[in-house]
């Protein structure tokens, strides 16, 4: 950040890599984004997380701000083990000498049922409310 200062107490402004220009009152906000939890990749709603702002509490224009990674609330819990829960009978089956191939066979084939849709078509890419879509 010391070049974009540097540029706003020189010219009052910071050129961006395209050509805009920032001005030091447009300046009002500095976050931090990433994609380890409590980091988010979404810009537009960085505002919403108050806890990713960076401040300058002396105005020394060192900004910072205290993150708290892998805390155990944040840290995703899966079950410690796996049960099939559909009919794969109508598929091959694959039976080998070692269970985890053989689970993850049952597995993908239990995956590939659930990507399947009323119409018959499978569900593909990403979707969801946190991508801008319907569940």
């Amino acid at each position: 950040m010391r070049h974009v200062f540097k540029a706003f107490d020189k010219d009052g402004y910071y050129t961006l890599f395209n050509g805009d220009r920032l001005y030091q009152k447009d300046l009002k906000n500095i976050f931090i984004a990433g994609s380890s939890t409590p980091l988010i990749w979404d810009f537009n709603n960085l505002y919403c997380h108050p806890e990713l702002e960076l401040k300058d509490p002396d105005g020394d224009r060192i900004y910072e701000t205290t993150l708290i990674m892998n805390s155990k609330k944040n840290i995703k819990r899966s079950s410690p083990f796996w049960k099939l829960s559909r009919d794969i009978s109508a598929f091959p089956q694959y039976k080998s000498d070692f269970p985890i191939s053989d689970a993850i066979y049952n597995l993908s084939l239990e995956e590939m049922i659930n990507a399947i849709e009323p119409d018959s078509t499978f569900r593909t890419g990403k979707s969801g409310p946190e991508y801008g879509q319907g569940t």
